[in-house]
């Protein structure tokens, strides 16, 4: 009896180390992939700000001209009018960035997702601030959305699109959203959603914004 206990709590010593490297080792990966999302960003928003910048106002911008036109805009072909919502660089598509100010950070917006994107950058998930259902996910990474949880109801948080355009919102409401809600996720009354798992990445930390009015027909550009 003695010797069985003896080896219960070797048994149990070696399970607690194990689980001790295993958090080590993900925490560790977690800070790495972090930096290099925050390096990554620091290279990219500049470029990315350049080429905004350039298209700002521009007529021929089909985004843009969906905001000046509103009803009266005729989409081009469907086959390029993607490529005519983005902007192209460094083999990836951004549809702008986002702007916390109470955090001091700025982040790049990737269009669509999946594992390498969101290693790099914040994606688009779904929806897009033109319709006001835009759903961005991103890492919890401390460089990214890790500082979700510093945002508090009424901070501005804006979002600058390919054309230049800046959307404004405010957080209304902070959440917590099992993994497995994705229509309650993008089928939402908010005009901007951003989420990124807890750190057990067992649920999904959610930030819900509306957009403020503006007031003019276009929004405010950059």
């Amino acid at each position: 009896m003695k010797n069985a206990k003896i080896g219960i709590g070797i048994v149990s010593l070696l399970t607690g180390f194990a689980m001790i490297c295993v958090c080590g080792f993900l925490l560790w990966r977690n800070e790495k992939e972090s930096q290099a999302a925050a390096d990554a960003a620091l290279c990219d928003l500049p470029k990315l700000k350049e080429k905004i910048e350039a298209e700002k106002g521009n007529p021929d911008n089909a985004l843009y001209q969906r905001y000046l036109l509103g009803d009266a805009y005729v989409p081009p072909d469907a086959d390029t009018a993607a490529d005519e919502f983005v902007i192209p660089m460094d083999g990836y598509s951004y549809i702008g960035y986002l702007t916390f100010p109470t955090l001091g950070l700025e982040l790049p917006v990737i269009d669509g997702w999946d594992t390498e994107r969101l290693r790099r950058a914040p994606c688009r998930y779904y929806g897009s601030a033109e319709t006001q259902d835009l759903v961005i996910a991103a890492h919890n990474y401390r460089s990214s959305f890790g500082q979700l949880d510093g945002l508090q109801i009424g901070d501005e948080i804006r979002f600058t699109d390919a054309a230049g355009i800046v959307h404004r919102y405010l957080v209304g409401e902070l959440e917590i959203v099992e993994p497995t809600a994705v229509e309650y996720m993008i089928r939402s009354d908010w005009a901007l959603s951003l989420y990124t798992c807890t750190y057990d990445g067992q649920h999904r930390v959610t930030v819900r914004c509306a957009e403020q009015e503006q007031p003019a027909a276009v929004s405010e550009t950059a």
